[in-house]
């Protein structure tokens, strides 16, 4: 499930913001997307899809690197 507070991006590598996951309907989180440099407003399912079965505008979690000293 998305959650606010986390970093994402998409299945094809573009940076993405998520402004919200409580609004109604099937695409209830909404945010952006950056694609040529400039933000483009878009909606996911809850579960970080943007439309129906894999899209390369599906949300993936970006997960912190641990950095490990020798």
């Amino acid at each position: 499930m998305i959650e606010l507070g986390k970093q994402y991006k998409t299945r094809d590598g573009c940076e993405a913001r998520v402004y919200a996951v409580d609004a109604g309907g099937s695409h209830s989180v909404h945010g952006a997307i950056k694609r040529n440099g400039e933000w483009v407003v878009t909606t996911w399912s809850k579960e970080g899809h943007w439309g129906i079965g894999n899209s390369i505008k599906d949300l993936v979690e970006l997960k912190p690197r641990v950095e490990v000293k020798p």
